[in-house]
């Protein structure tokens, strides 16, 4: 029974080990493309190549003209401009992050111009049955008369355009403080004739976008529409075009920081795709798009709908203030929460909310993790208990072992008789090991995904907590003036995290141990320094933290057990 525990033991360790290194991108990254395989075959439809898609179809390739003036969008979150041409809004920066921790580096440019070669942006307009000129990319708007060449919070902008059947067509654009633009595109039917109009708006990607492709975080097409929330990657729009039908809800693109999203109008209908096509340079654009349904405009009369463009980090809460300011519907699921979104939502919910109160993300996931460590303590408790009294009874258990060599049948059933006696559950050690693997995964996932601990600051080196530790014993933390490959950097967070796991091995590993289960056992730490050496910086200090208030606990209730055994044997003497 011992030995057949302690062998049970490595194997839970390794497989646990495993588990935590390889469970999302080994199983969960394949049930997650397997449901969104299925949604898209239950919910989408694949367009022809040829169908439909010259009716919005932006062209990225085409340059503007050189001399257009441009109208400057600011306010106190981004900055940028928008073209006369189109109307298109093709140029957003953000002011309060930057590409690197640098305080020289240049702020994050999301939205980039038509024509350049990572054009990105936003267009909306009009089709129609009817014989009728209308608003194309190319087409030059006017600003309106009394409207502002500044688009700020303050002040909204109007543009004007007018065909030659007389008929007026108008964008009025408006910005909010932080990250939200409202175009409003109205048209007036100057003529007798009955005209039948199906508003569009869409944003579209030139090029193929650098994405880091990893399974704990999707980049890509994302959107809540038809009251389910959609993923596609931008390879799968290669070779099919996804279409849903929808009232209200958004799409967009989503990177691993960034969104850009349509927010439709909730008491419209919509048909709604995401979709690729190579333009005339042979260059793969990524579009998603929203169109209206059939709208019936009699001579006289005027029509308009309102397309909200979100353009910003994904900011949780942020989110959250725009899905209860718009009702637009689980915008907030932009964010990534993964499979164990039932524990990833509200672990970073509760962290945001600390680091409201500490301000320093390394403090708060410090004080995060005495927390859950205070949580789990009563579960974990009796699994504590348990591993000190086995520690307790190694002596027993030699004795027994050298009584029975050569009869391990009685060996394992006198051990069995005496953790019966001792109250002994041999295999709840393992739990605190288990329970830690979904809280462990999903404190990856939130500092993976939270746009909150980017750039994030600790104290001394750590100056991007969602980044490695950048320091490397192998430059002997930065006196050696070379670059090491990746595989070769080791930094003293993992280092730390290693010390802090052999002595809490130390403290629980059983002395009954074979040769190669010791071996195993103690290659382990060595492994996870490895392994750990890459991953976020916030992580390592969770994981850290967690062991050492692991080993205060275990220490605490070792000493209680060595009391409480050290009087049994005292009276168990007086006795004999």
């Amino acid at each position: 029974m011992g030995d057949l525990f302690n062998k049970n033991f490595v194997i839970a360790a390794v497989i646990a080990f495993l588990i935590i290194v390889f469970w999302d991108n080994l199983f969960l990254k394949d049930i997650r493309e397997q449901e969104a395989a299925s949604s898209a075959a239950t919910t989408a439809t694949a367009v022809s190549s040829g169908a439909s898609k010259q009716s919005i179809v932006a062209n990225t390739a085409t340059t503007q003209p050189q001399n257009l003036p441009r109208i400057s969008i600011s306010n106190s979150s981004v900055v940028g401009s928008l073209s006369m041409q189109a109307g298109r809004i093709d140029d957003i920066s953000l002011l309060h992050f930057q590409e690197t921790v640098d305080k020289n580096s240049p702020n994050i440019h999301l939205f980039n111009k038509k024509g350049t070669q990572n054009a990105y942006f936003f267009e909306s307009g009009w089709l129609s049955e009817n014989n009728i000129t209308l608003p194309t990319a190319d087409t030059i708007w006017s600003l309106e008369a009394g409207s502002s060449n500044k688009l700020t919070p303050e002040t909204p902008v109007s543009l004007v355009w007018k065909n030659p059947q007389g008929i007026t067509f108008r964008k009025h654009i408006s910005i909010d403080d932080l990250y939200m633009i409202t175009v409003k595109d109205e048209i007036v039917n100057n003529t007798k004739n009955e005209l039948t109009i199906n508003p569009f708006a869409l944003i579209v990607r030139h090029g193929d976008p650098q994405t880091r492709d990893l399974f704990i975080s999707h980049e890509g097409f994302v959107g809540h529409v038809g009251g389910s929330l959609e993923r596609v990657k931008y390879k799968d729009t290669l070779s099919e075009t996804f279409k849903f039908d929808t009232q209200g809800g958004w799409i967009g693109f989503t990177d691993q920081y960034w969104l850009s999203a349509l927010v439709l109008d909730n008491s419209k209908n919509y048909t709604t795709r995401f979709l690729s096509y190579k333009d005339s340079q042979n260059i793969n654009n990524f579009q998603l798009d929203s169109l209206g349904k059939d709208t019936k405009l009699l001579g006289g009369e005027s029509f308009s709908k309102i397309t909200r463009v979100f353009v910003g980090p994904k900011e949780y809460n942020i989110l959250s203030k725009y899905d209860d300011m718009y009702n637009i519907g689980k915008f907030t699921d932009a964010i990534d929460f993964g499979w164990f979104f039932f524990i990833t939502k509200p672990m970073m919910m509760f962290l945001l909310f600390l680091y409201g109160f500490i301000g320093n993300f390394g403090y708060t996931i410090l004080v995060f993790t005495i927390i859950i460590r205070a949580i789990i303590l009563p579960i974990a408790y009796k699994s504590y208990v348990s591993m000190a009294k086995m520690k307790e009874l190694q002596p027993k258990m030699k004795e027994l072992k050298t009584l029975h060599k050569g009869d391990m049948q009685k060996y394992n059933k006198e051990v069995a008789n005496l953790y019966k006696k001792e109250k002994v559950n041999p295999l709840s050690g393992c739990l605190p090991l288990f329970l830690q693997i979904p809280i462990f995964f999903s404190i990856y996932k939130v500092i993976f995904i939270s746009i909150e601990m980017r750039h994030a600051p600790f104290i001394g080196w750590i100056r991007d907590m969602s980044a490695m530790d950048p320091s490397n014993i192998f430059t002997l933390f930065g006196l050696i003036p070379i670059n090491m490959p990746d595989f070769l950097h080791i930094g003293i967070l993992p280092i730390l995290m290693g010390v802090t796991m052999f002595f809490q091995q130390k403290l629980s590993m059983s002395q009954t141990l074979e040769p190669m289960q010791q071996r195993i056992m103690n290659l382990m730490p060595v492994v996870l320094v490895i392994v750990l050496a890459s991953f976020p910086a916030g992580l390592v200090i969770y994981w850290i933290w967690s062991n050492i208030i692991s080993i205060i606990q275990q220490l605490i209730i070792n000493k209680t057990v060595h009391k409480e055994f050290g009087l049994r044997r005292k009276k168990n003497k007086v006795k004999a």
